[in-house]
Parts: C-alpha cells; structure tokens; sequence
C-alpha cells in the first residue's frame, strides 16, 4: 500500500473532512522549516494552517496567546498569562463549564513545552511531509 493509499483509507475509516496531518515535538528547529510568520491567538489556528498544506514550526512562545493550549501542550508561561490561565480555569468552574476536581484530568504533556523545544506541523503525511515525518516517533504523530 502507497503512502497515498495509508492516508486515503484514514480519511475514509477516520471520517476524515480534511487530510490528516503530523506534528512532532522536537528540541530544535527542523532543518529547511521556517518558524510560524505570525503568532497566532490559537493553537487550533495551527492545526488549520497545517491542513490548508503549511509546513512550519512553532516555539512555545507562539502559544502564550492560547492558555488552554498552552496548558496542555505543557508550556511554561511568563507569570502575566499564568495568572490570566487561572482566571479563565476560575470563570469557567464558575459557569459549570469544568468542575475543579477535573482539572488535574485535563490531558497535558508530561514534557513541557519551553523553547528552544519546536512543534514541526505539516499537512497529509502521506505527500511530502510523510518523508519528513518518518524522523519523528511514533507516539508524536497526530492526526
């Protein structure tokens, strides 16, 4: 079976509405990957840009605008934003949105996430990135 072939029967078995894409976390800036132009105000935004075909790398400085991404991919935030993480964990227990007791729950990475450490993105792993991405273990490929 073709590369092609593994990432068409994902998006079928998956009901995939877009191509699956890779992400590694990584210690250093990938070689012949350019670092995100702008920071953007969620990490969610990376995941679309990697879907519309971009292949970047982000610093854990590019999450600071995302506190709840910033908290489960582990990032170490400057004291400001930390404070502002628990304000919003606060106000969302008070809108029953999150009981405290489930935030211990929230998934997170155990290794955090503090620059120079890079998330590398890139679209269908099955096209160019999936020659890239096979450097990457296993267990940090995403769909």
């Amino acid at each position: 079976m073709t590369l092609g072939q593994e990432a068409t029967q994902l998006e079928q078995l998956l009901g995939l509405k877009s191509p699956p894409i890779a992400i590694t976390f990584r210690t250093e800036a990938p070689a012949g990957v350019t670092r995100i132009k702008e920071i953007a105000p969620s990490g969610c935004t990376y995941w679309k840009l990697a879907a519309e075909g971009n292949i970047f790398y982000t610093e854990a400085s590019d999450h600071f605008g995302c506190l709840i991404g910033a908290y489960t991919h582990s990032v170490s935030l400057p004291p400001a934003q930390d404070k502002e993480l628990e304000g919003m964990i606060e106000t969302m227990v008070g809108l029953n949105y999150l009981n405290m007791v489930e935030v211990p729950s929230i998934p997170r990475r155990e290794e955090p996430l503090a620059s120079p450490s890079t998330l590398r993105w890139c679209r269908n792993f099955s096209t160019r990135c999936r020659r890239r991405a096979r450097q990457c273990k296993a267990d940090d490929v995403a769909l």
